[in-house]
This record gives C-alpha cells, sequence and structure tokens, in this order.
C-alpha cells in the first residue's frame, strides 16, 4: 500500500473469494446482529441458521493472545467454551449469502464486510488505518480503479471503531456475568442478548 491513504486504489471487482476463503470469520457486533433480524424478519432462533460460534484452539496462550490481537474483537463465552460470533460458512467456506459471487444481504452487510479491505485499530482518541493482511495478499482490487475517498474511509473508521467499542462493552458484560448455569451461555441466549443490547 502506499504510504498515503488518498493515493491508494481500490475496486472490488466482486469475485467473492474474501467471501469464500475458509481461513476468515466475518465477525458480528451487536449492531450487525440486530441489522441481520431486522433485513431477515428473524427472531434469535431463527439467527441460529446464519450465525456460526467459532472455537479457536491454541496450544499455548502466547498463540491464543496473538489469535485474540489478529481477532480485534474478544471471544464471547458459550456453553462450549469460548467462541468468536461470526456469519455462519459452508464446509468450503464460502458465507451463506454468497451466491454465486453475489451477496444476497449486500445492503445489510456486517461492519467488517463493509470495511474491507481496510482495518481499523484504537490509536488514542482516534484510528489508525491500514489495508488487512488477507487482502493485500488475496485481493485482486487493490491497486485497481480510482484512488479511495479518504473523507468516506475515514467515516468508515469512525462507524466501524464505534461499532468495536460496543461489542467490547458487550463482551466484558456478557464474559462477566455470574453464572455456572450452562444455559445461560446458550447461543440462542447469547442472541437474544446482543438484539436486546442498547449502546
Amino acid at each position: 500500500m502506499s504510504r498515503n491513504l488518498a493515493d491508494f486504489k481500490f475496486k472490488c471487482n466482486r469475485c467473492g473469494f474474501c467471501c469464500s476463503y475458509l481461513g476468515l470469520i466475518v465477525n458480528l457486533t451487536p449492531r450487525d446482529v440486530q441489522l441481520l433480524a431486522r433485513t431477515l424478519k428473524a427472531s434469535a432462533r431463527d439467527l441460529l441458521k446464519v450465525v456460526g460460534f467459532y472455537q479457536v484452539k491454541a496450544f499455548d496462550e502466547s498463540k491464543r493472545a496473538l489469535i485474540e490481537e489478529r481477532m480485534v474483537l474478544p471471544p464471547l463465552k458459550t456453553n462450549k467454551g469460548f467462541a468468536y460470533i461470526g456469519l455462519l460458512k459452508h464446509e468450503d467456506g464460502r458465507c451463506v449469502f454468497l451466491q454465486g459471487k453475489k451477496c444476497v444481504m449486500y445492503r445489510a452487510r456486517p461492519r467488517i464486510c463493509q470495511s474491507f479491505p481496510f482495518s481499523f485499530q484504537e490509536k488514542g482518541a482516534g484510528a489508525t488505518i491500514s489495508i488487512g493482511s488477507f487482502a493485500t495478499t488475496n485481493c485482486p482490487g487493490i491497486g485497481e480503479g480510482k484512488p479511495v475517498n479518504v473523507a468516506k474511509v475515514k467515516l468508515q473508521g469512525k462507524s466501524t471503531m464505534r461499532d468495536i467499542s460496543q461489542y467490547k462493552r458487550f463482551a466484558k458484560w456478557w464474559n462477566g456475568r455470574d453464572s455456572k448455569d450452562p444455559r445461560h451461555w446458550t447461543p440462542l441466549i447469547l442472541l437474544k442478548s446482543m438484539l436486546a443490547f442498547e449502546p
């Protein structure tokens, strides 16, 4: 990537690769879950058909910390252990909303999809903007088309950081609850809680 964001060119060519790569999880925030539910007119139980709970097994704590740093969002406690919540994928890695090379939920796609290929990290009162490592090595749209609209990218970054902050507040509350009853940690209860969560 060019050091100057104003010189960076990107044009999505709708190849669907980022939507079908097995190694990527499209993380979901409470805002994303709420938007999915409204768009699909779905209950929390219905959302279980399109939302996945991904457990990452690490051999040691240093690897676990690295995974959590790369994921940006912390895992959430479930009755089967900590998991990352994301869009469900087929066994071959394709997102459940990918039909051919087209996203059927494009207008209501999660913030992480809207932000691609950019990645945002907290830095003081603002955010750093970078190009995700997956995008730089796999996306054919990098370097194509016109230079990006810097104002739009910064606005996207602001929205993304707000959603990340909201998610972290939710995760702190959810993971900090004082219950040893596994029925209180099911994916269904988690989704109901995300739907009810107010920023």
